[in-house]
Formats: C-alpha cells, sequence, structure tokens
C-alpha cells in the first residue's frame, strides 16, 4: 500500500510540472523582445529621424509586418550622436489600407 501511494504522489507531481511548463513556456516567450532586434531599436527608427536636428520631433515607420509606427524622435541612451523614433505609448499600429 505504500509504494501504491508513493508512486501516485510521483506520478501526480511529475502530470503537475508538465502542464505548469507547458502552459508557462509561452508567457514566458512572449515577455522578451520580439524579432531579430532583440530589444534594440530597428534600423527603420533611426531613418525615421535621421533628417531631424532636435528631439520632440513626430516620426513614423514601417516594419518588416508591414505595420505603421508612429512616435516621436528622441535620443537613445547609448547613442548621442542620431535620433531614434520612439513609439507613442498607446502602441497602436496602423495596418496599410
Amino acid at each position: 500500500m505504500f509504494s501504491k501511494l508513493t508512486f501516485k504522489h510521483t506520478l501526480t507531481a511529475l502530470l503537475l510540472t508538465l502542464f505548469l511548463a507547458a502552459t508557462l513556456s509561452p508567457a514566458d516567450a512572449q515577455k522578451g523582445p520580439k524579432g531579430p532586434h532583440k530589444g534594440k531599436p530597428p534600423i527603420e527608427a533611426f531613418e525615421a529621424c535621421a533628417d531631424q536636428t532636435e528631439a520632440g520631433a513626430a516620426c513614423s515607420f514601417d516594419t518588416a509586418e508591414g505595420d505603421t509606427v508612429e512616435g516621436t524622435c528622441m535620443t537613445p541612451k547609448r547613442n548621442q550622436e542620431s535620433l531614434v523614433c520612439k513609439p507613442s505609448r498607446d502602441k497602436k499600429r496602423r495596418k496599410p489600407e
């Protein structure tokens, strides 16, 4: 009787672990940066502000998925020489019509 109870507990723990691993993995994958840039602004974000000389100008650029991102030119933390288009807080993207 002792071995059957231990087996049931072990099997239950194993199934619970597998279930949690399967449900948490996709959530963890969505938390990190997406795409090939790994959290860095894409080159299109820099190109959108290439002709600007001061931060605060409105900007927009198209993503690889075909969305249009609207934002404001700003100085990035690591590069003080060029501006980058920072998306608006609402993060709404327009699909091309």
